[in-house]
C-alpha cells in the first residue's frame, strides 16, 4: 500500500504547475528569480488541488511537499526534519535524483559521480535526508535504470497517444 502510495504521489507532485505560464514551464534559458518564484507556487498550488480530494491526505501532502528542506530552507512552508513527514521526504531524494539525472531542455543528464556528490552536498547541508540519500546511492544502478524505463515508457506512451512514431 505505501508503495503504491507513493507512486501517486510521485505522479502528482507537479500537479500544481498546472497554475505556471508555458512561458516559464518551456523557457530553454536559465530562469529569472521573478519566474523562478513563480515556479516555486506549484508546491503551493499541489496541496491546495490535492487537499481537497477525500482519501489523499497523506499522499496530498507527500506530494506537496518535495521541496521543503530538513533544515528548513525549503517551500512552500519552510518546515523543518520534524515536521515533514517521511513519505514528503523520500519524494524530495528522488525529485532531486530525477532533476539531475534527466536531460533537460537546458542541459544534458549528470554522469553518476556528479549526482552522487550532489546528492551527498544536500544531505550534508541539511537539506535532504542522509540515510535516504545513502540508500539510494547504494542502490544507484537498479534505482537509474528503473528511472530511465520509466522515462521511456513514458515517452513510448505519449507518442502513441498523438498517433506518432516514437522520436
Amino acid at each position: 500500500r505505501a508503495c503504491e502510495m507513493m507512486e501517486i504521489a510521485g505522479t502528482l507532485h507537479d500537479l500544481g504547475k498546472i497554475r505556471t505560464p508555458e512561458s516559464i514551464l518551456l523557457k530553454p534559458g536559465k530562469l529569472t528569480t521573478e519566474e523562478f518564484n513563480v515556479i516555486k507556487e506549484h508546491a503551493y498550488f499541489t496541496d491546495v488541488l490535492l487537499s481537497r480530494v477525500r482519501g489523499f491526505e497523506e499522499i496530498g501532502k507527500w506530494a506537496a511537499l518535495h521541496h521543503e528542506k530538513l533544515n528548513g530552507a525549503g517551500y512552500p512552508y519552510h518546515l523543518t526534519a520534524d515536521e515533514i513527514p517521511f513519505g514528503a521526504k523520500i519524494m524530495a531524494v528522488a525529485d532531486v535524483f530525477s532533476a539531475i539525472t534527466e536531460d533537460r531542455p537546458y542541459r544534458k543528464g549528470m554522469p553518476a559521480e556528479r549526482v552522487q556528490a550532489i546528492l551527498r552536498e544536500n544531505a550534508e547541508k541539511g537539506e535532504l535526508s542522509r540515510g535516504l540519500v545513502e540508500l539510494l546511492i547504494a542502490n544507484y544502478d537498479e534505482v537509474n535504470a528503473a528511472r530511465e524505463k520509466a522515462s521511456k515508457e513514458a515517452g513510448r506512451r505519449y507518442y502513441r497517444s498523438m498517433g506518432e512514431e516514437e522520436k
